[in-house]
């Protein structure tokens, strides 16, 4: 017998039956006790599916889920939009779908969806062929978030009086064209990628208003679909031009009159609408920051990679050898050349060859070229012989372009003369292809508008390396036994209880600190030995260097004198940070210069080297143009990140883009309604 099945000497046999009667009985249920707020059927209805959907826009809950549960609710009582998601049981799985899609507007988001024709790869067909990307125009996000909210103007003129945004506004070409007392709304673009599933991983493109903090996405696009010639070049061009095509809008303050690319408005992709809204007065806006990490802009923006022996850095001309060498560096100025706009033009010409093809000499073309192989894979129509009419070379490459968006469609090319766009790889200096969204003219470039965050540089670069240096001399130190790899265990068990009556310390010291703390400390937390990265994520790696900072100073007695490098260059980490986080969103000169002074100090006290230290010395220069690294870092972008992700799980290859599109938004806005976003 177990001590369970022993009746209770304070509740007996009888006791247990009267669980039948519970009439008397006070329970926990919310339906015994009503809340004060929500005193109408109409409004717990409203509370009900607004803590259902978000379920569902996450992929918590499928749409058989909703609709069954709204079915018993609606039973029960509910009303409003309770009773329109309203399916019963037992009815196919795409009636679920298919009945919410109508309900909650799928239709309507997508026909106001602006297709772009885009080059892709087919599986099914094992061939390339043109797919219509649904995306939203930023343009029209935009103008519709402003028109949604009176306040808007007055808000953007209370930040610009206040001093909010930085010189990189002020100074901006659209700002600088703007009529006396013509307001500019500014935005930020943010590109990366994440996996969604096991087999494949998306990119996204979203908008940000800089004034109301809204995040909107406007884009997505499987990796899947990629383009084999170019590591999804071709795929992404016309999406560049899509941009650039809205920020002329947002330029000019006016929607525009025609496609992004030049052509009429179509009604058969679905541009009734905007064929008659055309040239309707918007609000002006610009591009502030361009936000992703190195590798995106490295793959979006055709920058060469921190593996270049070359160009190594898309923001100076150094080469490997030279990048960790901060001697000179100070907020007065970069010791020696910084590649200006006017060098990414001079690098992007030197490599083009402009070609006027008429029908003999595109006929000549097809002869001469190829798509050639190389050991990464195809590079798309390549030449393989010299032309000395047209000046090509062999390797010279054809690039898509705004008179050739689908470099695949050129050998069935049939409207002539048409300018075609070859690249000369042997040429290339500071990028590897021209992007068509970095235009002087809309005021966006990689001097100006291209912004290293410190969530990729500071914490998931420079404090990652230290980190993995500092916490691996420590337990290697012996404080707690044998110092040795087999012993690592014990170490890190006595290492992790510093830490937890570390964060106990912490909390009553400095109660209102908002710290994202680790939920367990383990071996593979310490990272590689030797390495420059530890199993942290983000906001997690701030809170280790404050954690190692006073580890450290607790035992710098018995750790002996490298301890005292450790030391030094971490307290000069919690110092930049201090100056950061103490610092408005428009830094004082003496402030940047401080920060400077304490980074070239810490590379002066490490031996272990990242690309991304070399970066955040552009970062802390860049300071006095674009404000402080905090009013633009992807935290809440990476969010993003993770509840795209969410929202993906679900979604249906069928339509994919146009439903991510659609739930993500929807998702967001839910979030935002209870502030959690």
């Amino acid at each position: 017998m177990h001590s369970w099945d022993v009746p209770s000497p304070e509740r007996g046999p009888a006791d247990r039956d009267s669980d039948a009667d519970v009439g008397d009985v006070e329970t926990d249920s919310d339906t015994d006790r009503k809340d004060p707020e929500l005193q109408s059927k109409g409004e717990a209805s409203i509370a009900f599916i607004e803590t259902l959907l978000p379920l569902y826009w996450s992929s918590q809950v499928s749409a058989e889920i909703v609709c069954v549960l709204c079915h018993w609710a609606a039973q029960a009582g509910a009303i409003g939009l309770v009773e329109k998601c309203a399916v019963g049981p037992d009815k196919p799985s795409s009636r679920y779908a298919d009945h919410l899609a109508a309900v909650l507007g799928l239709r309507e988001h997508m026909a106001a969806q602006y297709l772009v024709p885009v080059p892709v790869y087919s599986k099914d067909e094992l061939s390339r062929k043109t797919y219509n990307m649904p995306t939203l125009p930023l343009q029209e996000v935009l103008d519709g978030e402003i028109r949604d909210d009176p306040s808007f103007p007055d808000r953007l003129q209370a930040n610009i009086d206040s001093g909010q945004f930085a010189p990189a506004y002020h100074n901006h070409p659209v700002v600088l064209e703007a009529e006396p007392g013509e307001l500019v709304a500014p935005v930020a673009i943010y590109i990366d990628a994440l996996p969604y599933s096991d087999v494949d991983s998306v990119g996204g493109i979203w908008v940000q208003n800089l004034v109301s903090e809204k995040r909107t996405l406007i884009c997505v696009v499987r990796k899947k679909l990629f383009c084999q010639c170019c590591a999804g070049w071709c795929t992404y061009y016309p999406l560049m031009e899509f941009l650039r095509w809205g920020f002329r809008g947002g330029r000019a303050g006016f929607l525009p009159d025609k496609r992004h690319d030049g052509h009429d408005f179509r009604l058969e992709l679905g541009d009734r609408w905007r064929s008659n809204a055309r040239g309707r007065q918007i609000m002006k806006f610009c591009c502030l920051y361009l936000k992703g990490d190195w590798s995106e802009f490295c793959s979006r923006l055709g920058l060469p990679t921190w593996r270049d022996a070359l160009r190594p850095c898309p923001c100076c001309p150094r080469v490997t050898a030279e990048l960790y060498d901060a001697s000179g560096v100070s907020v007065l100025g970069w010791p020696g050349h910084l590649n200006s706009d006017a060098d990414f033009e001079a690098a992007c010409a030197r490599c083009e060859i402009k070609v006027l093809v008429d029908a003999p000499r595109h006929a000549r073309l097809l002869r001469i070229m190829s798509s050639m192989r190389t050991s990464r894979g195809l590079r798309g129509p390549t030449v393989l012989f010299d032309d000395a009419d047209m000046q090509l070379r062999v390797g010279d490459r054809l690039e898509p372009s705004p008179e050739i968006l689908d470099v695949g469609r050129f050998e069935s090319w049939h409207v002539f003369p048409v300018l075609a766009t070859f690249w000369r790889t042997s040429e290339e200096t500071l990028c590897r292809h021209r992007c068509p969204l970095i235009d002087m003219a809309i005021g966006i470039t990689i001097e100006q508008t291209m912004a290293f965050d410190i969530l990729h540089c500071w914490h998931l670069g420079v404090l990652q390396a230290w980190l993995n240096g500092a916490m691996w001399f420590v337990a290697m130190a012996g404080l707690w036994g044998d110092p040795t790899v087999a012993a690592l265990d014990a170490t890190v068990l006595a290492m992790r209880a510093e830490l937890f009556l570390w964060y106990e310390k912490r909390k009553r010291d400095f109660p209102d600190e908002d710290l994202t703390m680790l939920p367990d400390f383990k071996v593979k937390t310490l990272g590689a030995r030797g390495g420059s990265a530890v199993g942290a994520k983000g906001a997690q790696a701030w809170t280790l260097v404050l954690w190692m900072v006073s580890l450290l100073n607790k035992f710098k007695a018995v750790l002996g004198p490298d301890c005292d490098k450790f030391l030094q260059a971490g307290e000069l980490l919690v110092r930049i940070m201090t100056i950061m986080q103490s610092s408005g969103p428009v830094m004082q000169t003496s402030a940047i210069q401080s920060m400077i002074d304490s980074f070239k100090r810490h590379m002066l006290l490490i031996e272990r080297f990242v690309p991304k230290h070399h970066l955040m010395l552009h970062l802390l220069c860049r300071c006095v143009w674009q404000g402080n690294p905090r009013a633009y870092n992807c935290f809440r972008d990476e969010s993003g990140n993770k509840l795209l992700k969410a929202t993906l799980r679900n979604v249906s290859q069928l339509n994919f883009e146009a439903c991510a599109l659609w739930k993500a938004n929807k998702h967001l806005e839910s979030k935002r309604k209870r502030g959690a976003f």
